[in-house]
């Protein structure tokens, strides 16, 4: 069974939206999949769909229903914000890491798909509590990554952070993707041009 963590440089870079993209690719070749977003903040049950979780049960070809959320993203905030904060926002506990640890490696170690893919939340520093972060728990399941990028004026510093980061910890990062979303001016084509001085790796440019 392959398995990936897909991380990214911070929010709204495009991890759901290439983790779906991915899913179905999977699946029209043939092969089988299954994915977990342990941790999403802002999520509402009111409104599933529209929700990374709720599109990725899509992609999956899943039904959108609050078990099936839960099944795949069993720990939540309603409020928009990093865990941390998101907790002390909200007065509740914070996140237990060990729990999310478990339930992470349970998904991993049972080897019934021919692949297993896990979404983190945010970029790859973002406080799941008051002491771990993303990047502890890939460093824990030590699994291969899959880092989202962006485009946007900036990005190849944070992109050679993250990659530095992951360097730094023993990381390996499987795949560099350049979301090619944004419409400031900057060409994705030119990112890669950079971030391919740095990183020897597979990279892809999503469109």
């Amino acid at each position: 069974m392959k398995k990936y963590f897909i991380t990214s440089t911070g929010t709204e870079i495009g991890k759901t939206f290439y983790l779906c993209k991915y899913i179905r690719e999977i699946l029209s070749g043939g092969y089988s999949v299954k994915a977990l977003k342990p941790v999403i903040t802002g999520l509402d049950f009111n409104d599933l769909e529209p929700s990374d979780s709720g599109q990725i049960l899509n992609a999956l070809g899943e039904e959108i229903n609050r078990e099936n959320i839960l099944k795949i993203s069993p720990f939540y905030y309603d409020t928009p914000a990093s865990p941390d904060s998101a907790a002390i926002l909200e007065n509740k506990p914070f996140l237990d890491y060990k729990n999310i640890l478990t339930h992470c490696q349970n998904f991993l170690e049972k080897e019934d798909k021919d692949y297993a893919i896990i979404e983190g939340i945010g970029g790859i520093m973002v406080p799941l509590n008051e002491e771990k972060t993303v990047l502890d728990l890939i460093k824990d399941l030590d699994i291969e990554t899959i880092l989202i990028v962006g485009n946007y004026l900036g990005s190849r510093s944070h992109s050679l952070t993250a990659l530095e980061t992951c360097k730094n910890h023993a990381i390996t990062v499987q795949k560099l993707v350049i979301n090619d979303f944004n419409s400031d001016g900057e060409d994705a084509e030119m990112v890669a041009k950079s971030l391919r001085n740095f990183f020897k790796g597979k990279l892809e440019i999503l469109q």
